[in-house]
């Protein structure tokens, strides 16, 4: 999250924040997170020894504890540095309906719905594909493969939504589809690991973690392309150890 420098004097910014974030925003926060908190948990329980199998849930418990703690450090910040008006976080501004974009904004836009439909599709597929194959195991079914089926045919058709919203130029949900992009990565990754249709996921992975880089750089666009867009970096390195860790370890 990019940051402008602190308002001089110590005083309350033009449009002071709110005490407390939006519902959206603060769903996002908690579900980012959320995510962190998980990825971190899911690699120290690699790293330690246990099985692909063994790991999934526990270190979903135990990331979802770490994520309530991070979620809660993000509070606080807020409420100590931006509500106080020391700080003043770029992504409070508006994002600019399609009349007020410029040509930048507009080419970033451009350049992310069809990175967007590209994931909606894959993710479909992939979700359709372990579907059918949950539904023709015999005996005791994968619940683990039945929730990442659930997962990408849910995000999927969300996503097919957006693009639509996306070619229309309304970039209200980038920031959504940033982080729906890299969590289907990360799950992606698990699916990986259990070798559920290894190539279908890797290819799930490398289109998740594009999507979501273009989704950062096209919010950070959107604001004004002020400070540096971590956010793609952040999304490149998700994908990347969504890859990397069920190889390696």
């Amino acid at each position: 999250m990019s940051m402008q420098a602190p308002i001089s004097g110590g005083g309350p910014p033009v449009n002071p924040p709110p005490s407390t974030p939006p519902a959206s925003r603060l769903a996002s926060w908690f579900f980012t997170s959320a995510l962190v908190g998980w990825l971190i948990a899911y690699n120290v329980f690699r790293i330690s020894g246990r099985s692909p199998r063994g790991t999934a849930w526990p270190s979903l418990l135990v990331g979802l504890g770490v994520g309530v703690v991070i979620f809660g450090v993000v509070m606080l910040v807020w409420k100590h540095y931006v509500v106080s008006g020391r700080i003043r976080p770029h992504h409070l501004d508006e994002i600019p309906p399609p009349e007020r974009l410029d040509v930048r904004q507009r080419s970033a836009l451009e350049a992310l719905w069809p990175a967007t439909a590209v994931l909606a599709v894959a993710a479909l597929v992939v979700g359709a594909i372990l579907a059918v194959d949950w539904y023709q195991t015999d005996g005791e079914r994968s619940t683990t493969k039945v929730v990442l089926a659930a997962w990408d045919l849910l995000v999927g058709t969300w996503l097919m939504l957006e693009t639509a919203e996306l070619r229309r130029l309304h970039g209200e949900a980038v920031e959504s589809i940033a982080l729906a992009a890299m969590l289907t990565a990360v799950l992606a990754g698990v699916a990986f690991s259990q070798r559920m249709f290894d190539p279908a996921q890797i290819a799930l992975i490398v289109l998740s973690g594009i999507a979501a880089a273009i989704a950062h750089f096209a919010g950070w666009r959107l604001l004004g392309s002020r400070g540096i867009p971590f956010g793609v970096i952040f999304a490149i390195v998700v994908a990347t150890l969504s890859i990397v860790f069920p190889i390696v370890f």
